[in-house]
C-alpha cells in the first residue's frame, strides 16, 4: 500500500495523495515504484490496517482470523 504521487498522461481514476494498493509484483519495503496506471486502484479512507489487508488471499485471511478469533459458519 501506499500513496499515488505523480501522475502521467490521461490518468483520471487517481488523484495525487490518494492511498492505493502496490502491484503484487512489486518488492518489499521500497520507497517508489513505477505502474501502469491499470495496476492502481484508490482505496476507501478507512483504517489502516483494515486496507493493509486487502492485498491477501483468502486462504490467507482465513487463518489469520481464525488464529486471532473464533470463528462461527457463516463468518
Amino acid at each position: 500500500m501506499g500513496r499515488f504521487s505523480a501522475q502521467g498522461h490521461n490518468i483520471e481514476h487517481l488523484t495525487e495523495g490518494e492511498r492505493t494498493l502496490v502491484p503484487v509484483v512489486t518488492r518489499s519495503w521500497i520507497e517508489q515504484v513505477k505502474a501502469k496506471e491499470d495496476y492502481l486502484r484508490p482505496l476507501p479512507d478507512t483504517e489502516l490496517n483494515q486496507l493493509s489487508m486487502r492485498g491477501i488471499n483468502l486462504a490467507t485471511a482465513n487463518s489469520i482470523m481464525a488464529k486471532f478469533m473464533q470463528l462461527n459458519a457463516g463468518d
